[in-house]
């Protein structure tokens, strides 16, 4: 009897449970800078796509990769000090930014 309950469980689990990979057509970013009255808006400018798990109660997983050479601020020098300065590893390599969603995460509605 335990291990039938336990096996429905796990059914009606799988059920409500959605697992896709959904494509983004725009990140926004808002950054502050060392000077406190400025601060930096841009956007990425490809599609990126990001894996998500969740059901009707909460985002379980959610994972997202951006290409730091598809981020802009409007500006083409700022862009490329962004880049050069704060992003670029010492083997001149432009690593990816990973958001990961370390909690799950509720949903309402």
């Amino acid at each position: 009897m335990r291990y039938g309950i336990l096996a429905l469980l796990l059914f009606f689990h799988v059920r409500l449970a959605v697992s896709e990979t959904l494509p983004i057509e725009k990140i926004e970013f808002h950054a502050k800078t060392n000077l406190s009255a400025i601060s930096v808006k841009g956007k990425n400018t490809s599609a990126v796509t990001a894996l998500i798990e969740m059901n009707d109660q909460e985002i379980r997983k959610l994972s997202v990769v951006l290409d730091v050479k598809n981020l802009e601020t409007g500006l083409s020098l700022r862009d490329e000090h962004m880049r050069d300065r704060i992003f670029k590893t010492e083997d001149g390599k432009y690593p990816e930014i990973r958001f990961n969603l370390t909690s799950p995460f509720p949903v309402s509605g």
